[in-house]
């Protein structure tokens, strides 16, 4: 009997070592696990093909990054020659090699360091973006390439795609390997969102790690307290002053330190959202206030909120002195880790300074660390405070240019911008209000000093800032653009001068006018009005007294007014967004009559109520005093006079043939807040609708609420005629 001799079938991964594609003689053969190489190929195609696109980054923050294109394409290239060789193993190791150089192209991408010397010479005014995040989309990228290469290797080592032993002929087995297929792409769509993960982990952990360290602790509002404030209108919440008859004080009480005020809208109705209608005005608003107070402890100082219903506590934040140590080129140096300047913003944020270059934002109502940011380091190592980082407000703390320590001011009010600046001798940062997320920074000038204000249009609409900068040349101010929002960066980017790196100014630079004098003038208080911008200071001796000077829209100075050789400065006028400039000096109360005419110049001013028998000491003035710009009201406003009397005053017209203007007195409370050895102060709080006035003295600030009867309604949301959508505050 003749012995047969059967040739065994060839393995699909002998003879050229290509894993070919699936045969039914293959199949044939015992399968074993014939899943996994199915599996491995589906995983590591899409592992390229997201690390491509990184589709789960889209919905993430700026900080998270976009895939270069040169890291995107060596990827997409990989997965296309992957799939398009049915994972061969030739085309496997060809996979490897493409993919290779994107995995190092995406950790060489989030291992570098930011560029330290700008490709350009910056502009005279340029906002260059400040150090990004280390880009952790780039490093997703290339861990989801490193997962792929390894899942290559394994699917290089397999045998070949084989059918499965399954019942239904051979189209039942290509579906239930194109059903493997499909669950390794689910697998590999899984491990995609784990690289991303962890990516964005690694970012946060290198980013924590640039913080400097420094010792403060906080004392948050307690959840149960959270979301607990006044019920008022929308209409009231929004009216420039309330029109009240004040009569009756609610609470007197001392806080340490200076003091200032900022509101929080805890809740409001779905349809007010960022826009409120006039059909809408009687809309409840849940609001709440805080009065912000710096105060000394052992060891250190501390920011404290107190409820502005009864002054009682309600967070602390604690920073102590220490040392740290920082790097400095191949080097270190110690340094001075203190509170430094508090700005306060009119819309529920609280920003804190900490010594040499930290800056803390709080939100106003909880007392909630919002964000930590590292600010550039000092341009100085002097060690007067007023060299270290402040923020940039309307007016200086004094006139004397050269007395640095009565420069030095502990807390500011920061207003309703959108953006708010700190600065130092050399630089100036832009920092978004609402996350304290530093925006931009600029060119260093040394010797630069800035003030900053912002458009008012309405008492608690966001406001566009504009920026004056002074002592490094002629005095120049410049209206800063607003942010684009995530569409228009796409779509208006050359318009807007935005490109995700710098946001350059393209608004002109108007010059303050020297006016005749040799030297620049020393501009101290920086104001928006209706028509332009209003600014005080000293020129030169040919002026005895310091100047006020108004320029329109369209760049002319067509207001100049020499005030009084004794007038103190800095001067603090009240500019409204309907051209009103008022201001107070020696205890009278002026308002600027601007010129009728662009060739001469030559403004007055008119004094609209006289404080020889009743000194008035400090004002709170609204964003619109006449009844026909549809307030509803003939414009009230408040004063507190040398004696402690609040007045309610209100426009009237003066008696006689020239007329004019001239401020009425419409109520009065005796002696409500008694008399003040120090600097006085009234404010408006909206939540409960009250006034505060306060007396600051070296031992702390009384604070004063006041309230009484409303005589006439809230019927105007806003101030504007016939503007009825605007965006409001936070």
């Amino acid at each position: 009997m003749r012995e047969e001799h059967r040739t065994p079938p060839q393995d699909a991964s002998s003879g050229d070592g290509e894993a070919g594609p699936p045969t039914d003689e293959a199949s044939a053969a015992p399968p074993g696990r014939w899943w996994i190489t199915p599996a491995v190929f589906g995983a590591a195609a899409a592992l390229l093909v997201l690390a491509a696109f990184s589709p789960w980054s889209w919905g993430r923050s700026e900080d998270f990054g976009t895939v270069p294109w040169w890291i995107a394409v060596p990827a997409l290239v990989a997965a296309v020659v992957l799939v398009g060789g049915l994972g061969t193993r030739r085309t496997v190791w060809w996979a490897v090699a493409v993919a290779a150089p994107a995995a190092c192209l995406g950790l060489f991408a989030f291992a570098r360091s930011p560029a330290e010397e700008l490709p350009y010479a910056p502009r005279p005014y340029e906002f260059l973006a400040a150090d990004p995040p280390r880009p952790a989309a780039a490093l997703a990228a290339a861990l989801a390439c490193l997962a792929a290469i390894g899942l290559c290797v394994l699917l290089a080592r397999r045998p070949g795609f084989r059918l499965p032993p399954v019942p239904g002929g051979a189209r039942r087995r290509v579906q239930r390997l194109l059903a493997v297929v499909v669950g390794g792409v689910l697998v590999g769509s899984l491990l995609s969102v784990g690289t991303d993960q962890v990516a964005q982990g690694a970012q946060r952990a290198l980013a924590d790690e640039k913080k400097p360290v420094f010792d403060a602790t906080s004392q948050t509002l307690p959840e149960e307290r959270r979301g607990k404030g006044h019920d008022i209108s929308a209409a009231e919440h929004h009216e420039p002053v309330p029109h009240l008859k004040p009569e009756k004080t609610l609470w007197r009480k001392k806080l340490p330190g200076p003091v200032e005020l900022t509101t929080c809208v805890l809740d409001r109705p779905k349809n007010n959202g960022w826009l409120v209608d006039q059909d809408h005005r009687d809309d409840p608003v849940v609001t709440q206030s805080t009065l912000v107070a710096v105060e000394s402890v052992p060891g250190g100082n501390a920011v404290v909120g107190y409820d502005t219903a009864d002054g009682s506590e309600r967070w602390r934040y604690t920073v102590r002195d220490t040392e740290i140590t920082l790097p400095r080129l191949n080097k270190t140096y110690t340094a001075d880790s203190r509170l430094g300047q508090v700005g306060v913003s009119d819309f529920c944020r609280v920003h804190v300074v900490v010594d040499p270059l930290t800056l803390v934002t709080l939100d106003g109502s909880s007392g909630e660390v919002k964000n930590t940011t590292q600010l550039p380091s000092p341009a100085s190592g002097k060690k007067k405070r007023v060299f270290n980082w402040h923020f940039a407000t309307e007016s200086y703390a004094s006139d004397e240019r050269g007395d640095e320590d009565a420069q030095w001011q502990p807390l500011v009010p920061l207003g309703h911008a959108d953006q708010i600046y700190v600065q130092t001798d050399r630089q100036l940062v832009e920092v978004d209000h609402w996350t304290g997320k530093v925006l931009a920074v600029t060119n260093e000038e040394t010797g630069c000093s800035h003030l900053a204000t912002h458009k008012r249009r309405s008492a608690r609409t966001i406001s566009t800032p504009l920026v004056l900068a002074q002592h490094c040349t002629s005095p120049y101010y410049i209206q800063i653009p607003r942010l684009p929002s995530d569409e228009e960066r796409g779509v208006h980017a050359t318009e807007l001068m935005y490109d995700g790196l710098s946001r350059l100014i393209s608004h002109r630079q108007d010059t303050i006018p020297r006016l005749g004098c040799e030297r620049p003038p020393y501009i101290t208080d920086f104001r928006d009005s209706l028509q332009g911008v209003v600014v005080v200071g000293r020129w030169c001796d040919d002026y005895d007294g310091p100047l006020l000077a108004g320029v329109d829209d369209y760049g002319a100075w067509d207001t100049v007014v020499e005030l009084p050789k004794d007038t103190e400065l800095p001067l603090r006028p009240h500019a409204s967004g309907f051209g009103d400039v008022l201001w107070l000096s020696h205890g009278s109360l002026y308002l600027l009559e601007p010129s009728r005419s662009r060739t001469n110049g030559q403004g007055s001013y008119q004094k609209l109520y006289s404080g020889d028998e009743e000194p008035l000491e400090a004002l709170v003035y609204p964003a619109t005093r006449r009844s026909g710009a549809g307030i509803g009201h003939p414009g009230a406003f408040y004063a507190v006079t040398a004696s402690g009397t609040l007045l309610a005053l209100t426009y009237g017209e003066k008696e006689g043939k020239q007329g004019g203007a001239v401020a009425k007195v419409t109520g009065r409370m005796a002696k409500a807040v008694g008399e003040c050895a120090g600097a006085r102060d009234l404010l408006v709080d909206r939540a409960g609708v009250k006034l505060l006035a306060l007396c600051e003295t070296d031992g702390g600030t009384e604070v004063t609420a006041i309230t009484g009867e409303r005589l006439t309604k809230a019927e105007r949301t806003y101030p504007q005629g016939g503007n009825h959508k605007h965006r409001v505050s936070h």
